[in-house]
């Protein structure tokens, strides 16, 4: 069952949805801290934040169970530049910011993150040249997302206020999911709903944590899952097939 009504720009309300929370989240920051630069207990603006995340999450989620698909294509160049550009953010951002945990696992986040960047790129002049993307670089996408978490993790648990990083947490999160997702339609194992459910929460998620500490990586994102969500899949003819 598919909603009657044209559902295009579903990514796009998601994408404001998250640069709303932004707004929230930011000035939760700016005029709810004490002395210290921590926020102080029950603030109303995080009360607000928190019924705005729950409520674009129920939203989504209902229009996903109801059958909702994007009705959109876009360019063969457009969809190029697009992930082109998570490449380009992705390398920048290995190359660039240090990892959060020494040893192994920062190593593998470097490794990942180049190794998802140089697919990225293959799989951006696949799309110039009008070729669907295969899985092999989704999935070094998944695997850089899922380590970036690892890298993460014990800062963010050790994190005296979860606002923090809930947010970034949650946009990674999604983001593995969503990789994922699309890794397995690349093999021929489509997941039509978790795919547009984990897309759609990681556009919301990557903007309202844009201004965390990773800014381009987060903008990178979101540009190759409004290209992925927006662009036919292993079998289809447009977003709006069955």
């Amino acid at each position: 069952m598919k909603l009657s009504r044209n559902t295009k720009f579903l990514p796009l309300a998601a994408l404001l949805a998250g640069a709303a929370a932004l707004a929230v989240r930011e000035a939760l920051y700016a005029f709810a801290v004490d002395d210290r630069g921590l926020l102080v207990p029950g603030p109303p603006l995080g009360w607000v934040l928190g019924a705005l995340t729950v409520l674009v999450m129920v939203y989504l989620i209902w229009n996903v169970v109801k059958g909702a698909d994007v009705t959109f294509r876009l360019p063969d160049m457009a969809a190029a530049a697009g992930t082109i550009f998570c490449a380009a953010a992705m390398a920048v951002t290995v190359a660039f910011v240090s990892p959060m945990t020494p040893g192994y696992t920062a190593l593998a986040w470097r490794l990942l993150g180049c190794a998802a960047a140089v697919g990225m790129a293959v799989q951006g002049v696949g799309y110039g040249a009008g070729r669907k993307p295969g899985f092999v670089p989704d999935l070094l996408v998944c695997l850089f997302c899922l380590f970036h978490i690892i890298d993460h993790y014990r800062p963010w648990s050790g994190n005296p206020q979860m606002m923090d990083s809930l947010l970034a947490l949650a946009a990674m999160g999604a983001m593995t999911l969503f990789s994922l997702y699309c890794a397995c339609d690349g093999v021929g194992l489509p997941r039509r709903r978790l795919w547009l459910g984990t897309g759609l929460c990681a556009l919301f998620f990557c903007a309202a944590e844009l201004l965390s500490g990773y800014l381009l990586l987060d903008l990178g994102f979101i540009a190759w899952v409004l290209v992925r969500l927006y662009t036919p899949r292993k079998g289809e003819t447009g977003n709006g097939a069955a």
